[in-house]
């Protein structure tokens, strides 16, 4: 290392030492939580947001192109009407479809999401909170990573989770960040939004009684939640439930059993017979 870039190096760290403040360590204690469940929480509300405004695109796209459909073929080219009604209604259906298959990734992403038990404040302090603590340790791009993923967060709800003003300039900051040199800029100017991030978390720290009981919590990274996991959590959870576990074993053996009425009427009868016997015996155990 040449002697000037060493000299810029320790103004650099010189100048990060002075300008972080000295009371942000209690502040990174009291918001971080289970790294675990806020990843999670973080992953389930991704899928929220990214499904919020899939069914009325599709609607929407769905009309558009029937329109253009009825106004290309029927006036223009004088088609027949019966392809445009056949390709409109696959269409129709397309549209059905996706919406029920992204309003469903949404209610149970929500749903996950809502089992963690954790808000979207303290989900976004916890994430401010590992970016001050990774800025002091000198880790500038995972310090930036955790406050990109604090900021983004700031989609799932309506309410901000500072004041509007302060929330604004936090967005306003994240856009510089990607606007300009990314990494460089942050490790250039995030001490003083450290500063602001910290004043403002002691004021919430100071006026709920929520943060006043600290835990010893892991600070290490989350591989993350994926939509598979999410589903598949969801529905292995709801097979638990005695409700579904009730009513599935007949959704099963219905299609059976009629099969088997079709050939024999006397034998599915016994067949169902047989089979209510055993899904109320398993769904009444004696205890």
């Amino acid at each position: 290392m040449s002697e000037q870039e060493a000299t810029k190096s320790t103004t650099d760290d010189e100048s990060r030492e002075s300008d972080s403040p000295r009371n942000s360590q209690p502040i990174i204690s009291s918001f971080t939580i289970e790294e675990d469940v806020v990843k999670r929480y973080e992953d389930s509300m991704d899928w929220v947001v990214k499904t919020r405004e899939v069914p009325m695109m599709l609607f929407g796209g769905v009309y558009f192109i029937t329109m253009m459909l009825v106004f290309v073929f029927i006036i223009l080219l004088n088609t027949s009407a019966t392809l445009v009604e056949n390709v409109a209604g696959g269409l129709v259906v397309i549209g059905v479809i996706g919406a029920f298959i992204a309003w469903l990734i949404k209610y149970v992403s929500k749903k996950s999401a809502k089992k963690q038990n954790v808000t979207r404040d303290e989900a976004v302090y916890h994430r401010f909170a590992r970016a001050m603590d990774e800025y002091v340790n000198r880790n500038t791009k995972s310090s930036m990573q955790e406050f990109q993923s604090g900021v983004k967060m700031f989609d799932y709800k309506d309410e901000k989770p500072f004041s509007p003003a302060f929330s604004t300039e936090l967005e306003e900051y994240n856009e510089r960040i990607q606007e300009d040199d990314g990494e460089e800029f942050y490790n250039r100017t995030f001490s003083q939004v450290l500063n602001r991030l910290t004043d403002n978390m002691s004021d919430i720290e100071n006026a709920s009684l929520e943060y006043l009981y600290v835990e010893a919590t892991s600070l290490e990274r989350s591989d993350g939640y994926t939509l598979r996991e999410i589903l598949k959590s969801y529905f292995f959870d709801s097979i638990g439930s005695r409700a579904v576990r009730i009513v599935l074993p007949y959704v099963f053996v219905a299609p059976v059993i009629y099969a088997i009425y079709t050939f024999d009427e006397r034998i599915a009868s016994i067949t169902a017979i047989v089979l209510v016997a055993i899904i109320q015996t398993y769904n009444n155990p004696e205890e």
